[in-house]
């Protein structure tokens, strides 16, 4: 390869590099100005002595001195040499590193790509200006408005409108020498009965952006839903228009929003999906700013292996008793990333939601999300308790673990000096999920309870028969009132295995003839109740 070919394949990468993004995975940066504070990595930093600029994409530290661009810090990080630096992030932006030879079949794909993104960035500016200063772009920018979208966010994600016109683009890229084969393949122009005409006619259209800011691929969106565009490809109707599948474009691959949001999403370790891209646009209108919007019904292995290395927390956002399908090696790549799909449910929209009740209780809702297993298995469980009968008897799917017998400790240390809360937790946990010892204590509190005495130390020696666990006993010792600490100590503890009645794999269950007597209707019920009330 020529030094010139290498040169300019080092710039393109290192000019497109976040250098927050990067050096922010190593190091907590403090905002100042334009500028980002932290502490070096490269030697023992007492103070906050490292120094980024990410509008000039250059770090620099004023004790070791150590500086330069994006990748110099990652060869630094790494202990790798630059050029190695290069090849690693070159993998990011889908070039192929050889430096003995060309791949001419790579420069060809790389060449018509350029050709792709410039044929999409025209046709992206023409349906803004339609959208921004034409009157033909009026009726949407209301409804844009009505959805929460005013010019600051049209702006930001260059949205457009498309008038109800045949040729009204092709017109236009004509002008601008463009030919009608690259149109086609493009997919802003179509084969038709009558001849070529424009693909994206009387609806909003939107751009998805690669890594450098280009237009990797535009799609439609109908604003009125009076209106019902047929989408082709599956013989369905969708709220979305789109160009044919190409090597181009690929609705496996795309994920809307991705570049806006990319900081947001590696600042909070989180991503959330949601499934149009106007919510995602209006969320970030509203400060929720890392929130992407994908197009394939679901979360594919192309977009979770971009995702889960950015944010270990996927929150897929969806309305109450949406059915929401994910591949099992979709899940396997996020965990093997550590990473976890959630999912949020809400009772509304997402703009309804928001715009009634507030960012603040939106977030809450995020925090309060469910596993994707366990979101799942609880739309199956009927409020009158029918479902039980798809559930194994509890003794049988629960694993131990430390966290849920301190769990069962921390709830039974208020329980047995409090009998009404005692059968409040029996009635809403099966004794299952409990420890072996804390199982033989609950047989005691239950013998108090039927007696109607008091639960002591003495008691209790005499039912052990002096084999008895000395965190038992001490729970027995202590007859005064829970203080506040132990009260949060007892709700974290219930809350936690209630939810880990949830977090057990479904997918294999038989119906089984012991259920009724094991757990029954009416705890499962009371389980329910309960476990819906701690979502909320």
């Amino acid at each position: 390869m020529e030094y010139w070919q290498l040169s300019e394949r080092v710039r393109l990468v290192q000019n497109n590099l976040d250098i927050y993004e990067i050096i922010s995975k190593h190091v907590a940066l403090r905002k100042d100005g334009e500028l980002y504070f932290g502490r070096c990595p490269f030697h023992k930093d007492e103070g906050e002595s490292l120094a980024v600029n990410p509008i000039e994409g250059k770090f620099y530290c004023v004790d070791c001195h150590a500086g330069g661009s994006a990748l110099n810090f990652v060869a630094r990080i790494k202990n790798i040499s630059f050029m190695e630096a290069f090849e690693l992030q070159a993998k990011n932006f889908n070039l192929k590193f050889d430096s003995t030879k060309i791949d001419f079949n790579a420069e060809r794909i790389a060449r018509s790509n350029r050709e792709l993104t410039e044929i999409n960035d025209y046709a992206r500016d023409f349906y803004q200006e339609i959208l921004m200063n034409a009157d033909e772009g009026e009726p949407c920018r209301k409804y844009l408005e009505s959805r929460g979208i005013k010019k600051r966010e049209i702006e930001k994600f260059q949205l457009g409108f498309a008038p109800n016109h045949v040729k009204d683009l092709m017109t236009f890229l004509d002008w601008y020498d463009f030919k009608l084969y690259e149109m086609v393949q493009s997919g802003l122009v179509e084969s038709t009965d009558e001849g070529f005409n424009d693909k994206f006619q009387d609806c909003i259209t939107i751009p998805i952006l690669n890594q450098f800011g280009n237009t990797a691929a535009l799609i439609g969106r109908i604003y009125d839903f009076e209106k019902k565009i047929f989408y082709e490809s599956e013989g369905i109707t969708s709220k979305y228009v789109y160009p044919k599948e190409s090597p181009f474009f690929n609705r496996r691959q795309l994920i809307f929003g991705l570049k806006a949001a990319r900081r947001a999403i590696v600042k909070t370790n989180s991503v959330i999906i949601v499934e149009d891209c106007l919510d995602a646009v209006y969320l970030s209108s509203v400060g929720v700013e890392n929130v992407v919007a994908v197009f394939a019904d679901t979360l594919t292995i192309e977009q979770a292996e971009i995702l889960a290395g950015l944010a270990k927390r996927i929150i897929f956002c969806l309305k109450t008793g949406d059915t929401l399908e994910i591949e099992e090696e979709v899940i396997v790549s996020v965990a093997r990333q550590d990473g976890k799909i959630f999912v949020a449910a809400l009772p509304e929209n997402i703009y309804e939601f928001v715009s009634k009740n507030g960012t603040e209780i939106f977030l809450q809702n995020l925090n309060d999300s469910l596993p994707f297993d366990d979101y799942e298995f609880s739309k199956r469980l009927a409020p009158d308790g029918e479902a039980a009968q798809k559930i194994v008897p509890v003794n049988q799917i629960f694993i131990k673990s430390p966290a849920t017998k301190k769990a069962g400790e921390a709830i039974l240390r208020v329980a047995c000096r409090e009998s009404g809360l005692f059968r409040y937790v029996m009635n809403v946990l099966p004794k299952e999920i409990f420890s072996d010892s804390q199982q033989a204590l609950i047989e005691y509190l239950m013998i108090c309870l039927d007696e109607n005495s008091r639960p002591n130390k003495e008691g209790a020696a005499i039912f052990f028969e002096g084999d008895v666990d000395e965190k038992i006993l001490s729970m027995l010792e202590n007859t005064q009132s829970p203080t506040d600490y132990e009260r949060i100590a007892f709700e974290d503890g219930l809350d936690f295995l209630a939810k880990k009645i949830w977090s057990v794999d479904y997918s294999h269950i038989k119906i089984d003839a012991m259920i009724e007597k094991n757990f029954g209707n009416k705890n499962l019920k009371k389980l329910t109740d309960f476990s819906n009330q701690n979502k909320k």
